[in-house]
């Protein structure tokens, strides 16, 4: 399933995630009018630099690659902001790619491949959509047999669809060297679901919007 948008109503203008999907296109584009960021900016395990836990979600390989995280972030970011705020949601963004790159170090140490995108902080979104309304729906673009259709999904079913898809990725991945890696997906996942429950613990001035349509 690819999704497309959020169908709830939206309580905020989700500012975050539109300042969050212009930086990540412009990270893009200055990587490429400058190659050399790539080696300097992303995450390298076999010669680690603390600061690329922060900088390596802005990177992105390919178009495709871009294109992917920016879709995920456009369907469940305003959703999250929605209920956690703009500040909030920045954070969640970026802790959730720091735990991302975190879980690749572990993974695999001496990888000598640097991983670049955003890839574990979207993780992070997802975690903190279904958390914080499992019932709101995405609309998604959904095979069927021979058919591909669109269908308005809850969040949760299209998440656990996701996750399960990244388990068995990172199955398959135990013994390989790649620059992005489903076990930074997993990562960022955790540590989205984990400060969207910590948030909502402990809700804002304006408490958490749990609309569910």
């Amino acid at each position: 399933m690819i999704p497309l948008r959020d169908v709830g109503t939206l309580d905020r203008r989700p500012w975050a995630t539109g300042a969050l999907l212009v930086v990540v296109v412009l990270g893009y584009l200055a990587q490429h009018l400058w190659p050399q960021l790539t080696p300097a900016l992303g995450l390298t395990p076999s010669h680690m630099r603390w600061s690329s836990l922060l900088t390596h979600p802005w990177l992105h390989a390919t178009p495709l690659h871009l294109i992917g995280n920016l879709v995920f972030l456009f369907a469940f970011g305003p959703a999250v902001e929605n209920v956690l705020g703009g500040r909030r949601t920045f954070i969640l963004f970026v802790v959730s790619g720091a735990a991302g790159g975190l879980a690749k170090l572990a993974v695999d140490p001496t990888s000598a491949l640097p991983m670049i995108g955003a890839s574990g902080a979207i993780s992070g979104m997802l975690a903190a959509a279904m958390v914080l309304g499992p019932r709101r729906r995405v609309l998604a673009w959904t095979p069927y047999l021979i058919v591909v259709q669109l269908l308005e999904v809850p969040t949760w079913m299209f998440v656990v669809v996701w996750l399960g898809l990244q388990l068995g990725l990172a199955y398959l991945a135990l013994d390989a060297d790649i620059a992005t890696s489903p076990f930074a997906h997993l990562g960022g996942f955790l540590a989205g679901m984990a400060l969207a429950y910590a948030f909502v613990s402990r809700p804002g001035p304006r408490e958490p919007q749990r609309s569910e349509e």
